[in-house]
């Protein structure tokens, strides 16, 4: 855990907190001139009791709460006290070098997002805010990603990380599997390193069903490749669901595997 006290010109005080590892730890901080703690992210009600409050940060949490202090001479100090509430256990795949599972068939990690150490958003992706982690209704195993776009926002997106180590450029297939809220919903597919000197590297617009069909994309991968990133954007209003994805050397995708 680390904390952090910020004031402004005006004397308003700030609390951040952070926790940079993956496992969720129970918090209390002890500030003893505390009169008053409002939560401004990631936080619910905070009750002072003591100069103290206490809270659980989740695996890679972030928190931020506006602080008032009563009268006081003298410096203030904080202390910050921290119990790890679970066994500081990686992952295999959350260590994977590039992101790359260069002896599968499918090199992707995480395929189907069974694992996510921070609540919400599967381990190897980058989601916006509309997207998340659903429990149940997946095509494989227990999880799929669902998005949610309302008529206010740009897009909703998920990004997948896995960068090939290959020692000379190899074609691969980018495929998934997708279902909508509607027959004809509008998602994007691409990959940025595929043909990457296509604008948008290799991409293609689709059109969802209402039942969970394959989509796929191919192009050829740079050998050794870095910041190759696998979108699928969700782009008119309405929901969409992810599962399976796979990348896989070759024309055309294949049967899927995990």
């Amino acid at each position: 855990m680390q904390s952090l006290v910020l004031s402004d010109p005006n004397g308003n005080l700030m609390l951040l907190a952070a926790n940079s590892r993956h496992h969720p730890v129970a918090c209390r901080f002890e500030i003893p001139a505390l009169k008053k703690v409002t939560a401004e992210l990631g936080s619910p009600a905070i009750v002072v009791r003591d100069g103290a409050f206490v809270d659980t940060l989740e695996p890679y949490a972030t928190r931020a709460w506006r602080i008032d202090l009563k009268p006081h001479t003298g410096p203030v100090t904080l202390t910050l006290l921290q119990t790890v509430l679970e066994r500081d256990l990686p992952n295999p795949e959350t260590t994977l070098p590039n992101a790359w599972r260069k002896d599968r068939k499918n090199v992707m990690p995480n395929a189907s997002f069974e694992d996510a150490i921070s609540e919400g958003c599967p381990d190897y992706c980058r989601i916006s805010n509309g997207a998340t982690v659903q429990e149940g209704d997946a095509l494989f195993g227990r999880r799929c990603v669902r998005l949610e776009k309302s008529a206010a926002a740009g897009y909703e997106f998920m990004h997948m990380h896995c960068d090939p180590q290959d020692q000379k450029p190899q074609t691969y297939t980018l495929s998934l599997y997708l279902k909508g809220s509607r027959n004809g919903l509008n998602a994007w597919l691409r990959g940025t390193q595929m043909n990457p000197e296509k604008p948008y590297g290799e991409c293609t617009t689709i059109n969802l069903t209402t039942s969970w069909k394959r989509y796929s994309i191919t192009g050829i991968i740079p050998a050794r490749v870095s910041e190759a990133i696998h979108e699928i954007r969700l782009i008119q209003p309405g929901t969409m669901w992810v599962d399976g994805v796979q990348l896989e050397r070759g024309d055309a995708p294949t049967e899927f595997e995990e």
